[in-house]
């Protein structure tokens, strides 16, 4: 599943909101799309990989200091129903390439990914490390933890 907050992040910044983060709605609109995305794939077999799902959407608001509103708490309540497989956590190369959409610096990226971690443990949900490396050496590890 791609990425949804860049998504709602371009559409704001287009009809001119320069930093949608800051509206308290911003995570319930992520999560409007997640859960959209999701309807619209219907049912699959097989792993699915979300780049940044409902429960990095729940960090989110956290390290934002959004409420979670209610298409929030239904797309994380439904991610973790449909979570049978390990959750991959892509560590941090230990740089930050700054974006319109971006603009974390590298001290902001480590706490934002302290506060995936423990939402994710919060969730009762553990995580799969996977460390900085090479694209190569990264996708060798995600696919030996599917297939066993």
């Amino acid at each position: 599943m791609p990425e949804a907050a860049s998504d709602i992040i371009a559409q704001a910044q287009g009809a001119g909101q320069d930093r949608p983060w800051d509206d308290p709605h911003f995570t319930e609109r992520i999560a409007a799309l997640q859960l959209a995305r999701l309807e619209a794939a219907g049912d699959w077999a097989g792993p699915v990989f979300h780049d940044r799902g409902p429960v990095c959407t729940l960090a989110l608001a956290q390290f934002l200091g959004h409420p979670v509103g209610p298409r929030l708490q239904a797309a994380v309540d439904r991610a973790r129903a449909d979570m049978t497989g390990p959750v991959f956590l892509i560590e941090l190369m230990g740089f930050v390439t700054p974006s319109p959409a971006r603009r974390i610096d590298l001290r902001g990226a480590q706490d934002f990914d302290r506060v995936h971690r423990d939402v994710y443990a919060a969730e009762g949900l553990s995580l799969v490390p996977v460390p900085a490396a090479s694209l190569a050496d990264r996708a060798a590890l995600i696919l030996r933890n599917l297939t066993g």
